[in-house]
């Protein structure tokens, strides 16, 4: 499959399928963790076209894309602002989500996005990335263990009205 896919930044114009891919890929991964108001409730306000779009146009967020020749298979967000700006005086950058569909989880997809990512954050000359991930999400933080991530803090996470917590991971760059 690695051959057949690109990684690539997103392109004005594509927001729609992006929010498209994120509500399908959110859905996928958390739909049966959530009562149903609390999943449409956040999957509205995080999902909102014309917010990705301008935090994108601000420059505060970047995309990257996975696709091959007929659809979008995943993608990952990148914030330049947040909770951390820096960690032990280095500059950070959040990976605020990294998601693949379902039907190509364990193709290396994840792993392509995270590369691109880790590379995009240093030619921007960050020292560190940090991420929050579901602390019962054992799959990512399995994945973001393997790529060296450790776990530095906690704090809450709203879904609707369900209040998650998540784990606090860096790297250092």
């Amino acid at each position: 499959m690695a051959a057949e896919t690109k990684i690539r930044p997103i392109r004005q114009g594509e927001f729609e399928a992006l929010v498209e891919l994120g509500k399908k890929t959110f859905t996928e991964t958390f739909g049966d963790c959530y009562p149903p108001e609390d999943l449409h409730q956040y999957l509205t306000e995080a999902f909102e076209p014309n917010k990705l779009q301008e935090e994108w146009a601000a420059g505060r967020c970047l995309y990257f894309l996975v696709t091959d020749k007929k659809e979008l298979l995943g993608y990952a967000k990148l914030r330049h602002e947040g909770e951390y700006p820096t960690l032990d005086g280095r500059p950070a950058i959040e990976l605020e989500r990294l998601y693949v569909r379902q039907g190509v989880i364990q193709k290396g997809l994840g792993s392509q996005l995270m590369e691109a990512c880790l590379q995009k954050a240093k030619e921007l000359g960050k020292g560190a990335m940090w991420l929050g991930v579901w602390e019962e999400n054992h799959r990512a933080r399995a994945f973001y263990e393997k790529w060296g991530f450790t776990v530095f803090g906690k704090h809450a996470y709203p879904i609707g009205e369900t209040m998650d917590e998540d784990l606090l991971m860096k790297k250092w760059l």
